[in-house]
């Protein structure tokens, strides 16, 4: 007679279990290198957009654009942690440029781009409002405080460092089952207020 062990985890359980701790080892790894490794430098030719993305990585184009003594300085806007695709800024041009020198500073072809901002929310800020559903229940509503690191493309060198705070978001038409906070998003005039300084100047 064989005795059959019970309430145990077996051995796929085990094998699960260990699968998941290397996962959140490699997790781990990756992490603390990307916090440690060092710049490299890429002489791929710039083609798209996505490509810019990767100066908030760790990558730099020594064969890019060289920022100019004159303005405009052509800038392209990511998230950090985001899809690679550059956020666009609906911007009115200021008065004492032209609205083709607005189009090359803030929607430049990517061979033409000088510097590059990497955004992401640094602090939470205080509560602004709520979003409030049928049958009760809200999500509070968080005026995020977002930091822009501008960096030159051909060195990754950081120019400056900015931060606007949010003030535009939209009720979710559905409230998540998880409950959760809703970030607001800086508005396009007070990033291009931040900005300009360094693109049109």
């Amino acid at each position: 007679m064989a005795y059959r062990q019970r309430g145990g985890i077996g051995c796929f359980g085990t094998l699960v279990l260990i699968g998941i701790a290397a996962w959140g080892l490699w997790q781990g790894a990756l992490w603390v290198w990307d916090a440690v490794a060092p710049d490299h430098g890429s002489h791929d030719a710039l083609v798209a957009e996505e490509q810019l993305s990767e100066v908030c990585h760790k990558t730099y184009y020594p064969d890019g654009h060289e920022r100019t003594a004159l303005p405009p300085h052509p800038l392209l806007l990511f998230w950090v942690d985001g899809s690679g695709s550059p956020l666009t800024l609906w911007l009115t041009a200021a008065d004492e440029i032209s609205e083709d020198q607005a189009r090359r500073a803030w929607s430049p072809d990517p061979v033409n781009v000088e510097l590059v901002g990497c955004m992401e929310r640094s602090d939470d800020s205080t509560k602004i409002s709520s979003c409030s559903y049928e049958g009760g229940g809200s999500v509070p509503v968080k005026a995020g405080v977002y930091e822009i690191v501008i960096r030159e493309i051909r060195t990754r060198a950081e120019m400056a460092t900015v931060q606007v705070t949010g003030s535009e978001y939209d009720c979710p038409t559905f409230r998540s089952g998880h409950g959760g906070t809703l970030y607001a998003l800086p508005a396009a005039d007070d990033v291009y207020a931040a900005l300009r300084p360094y693109v049109e100047n």
